[in-house]
């Protein structure tokens, strides 16, 4: 197979390979958070994904692997960053939540969506992906992974000047 094929191939079959295993994962783990497993089921994608491009392009006898890896990363994590916000949008934004239960005819939710309960929900959210836990009446920081993202989007926000 040409390498331009190749290359074109390899996104396709990884963002097919995290379509199945997403899939695989979530009847596999239903209590485990959607945003956590589809982020563990990125991750732990890296490798076999590496391994995939590797044996697709190895009979080619490419010279200087480096890049080649580098760009298999790069487009691998890529797709598994606008998957991961793909998903997150459908399951958690306020919006299409209000616009699915309208349609349905359960109505416009309002009650729902009280700046109290929105700020628990969001709470109990956190504690349960292992990101916040209530001691003595207080929440503190538990894990540092989503505290991390939102202070490097926070830098890159500065940096753009918002």
């Amino acid at each position: 197979m040409e390498i331009k094929l190749t290359l074109l191939a390899l996104p396709l079959l990884y963002l097919l390979g995290l379509l199945l295993t997403h899939a695989l994962a979530v009847r596999a783990w239903p209590k485990v958070s959607g945003q956590k497993l589809v982020l563990l089921v990125i991750l732990s994608g890296n490798f076999p994904s590496l391994g995939l491009g590797i044996f697709l392009l190895w009979p080619l006898r490419l010279e200087g692997w480096l890049p080649v890896l580098a760009y298999l990363v790069v487009v691998y994590n890529g797709l598994g960053y606008g998957y991961f916000h793909f998903f997150n949008l459908s399951e958690t934004a306020r919006r299409i939540r209000l616009l699915i239960e309208v349609y349905q005819g359960v109505g416009a939710g309002t009650e729902k969506y009280q700046p109290e309960s929105m700020v628990k929900n969001r709470i109990d959210r956190l504690v349960a992906m292992g990101q916040l836990e209530e001691g003595q009446g207080k929440y503190r920081v538990k894990g540092r992974l989503l505290l991390n993202a939102a202070l490097v989007l926070e830098l890159y926000k500065k940096l753009l000047g918002f």
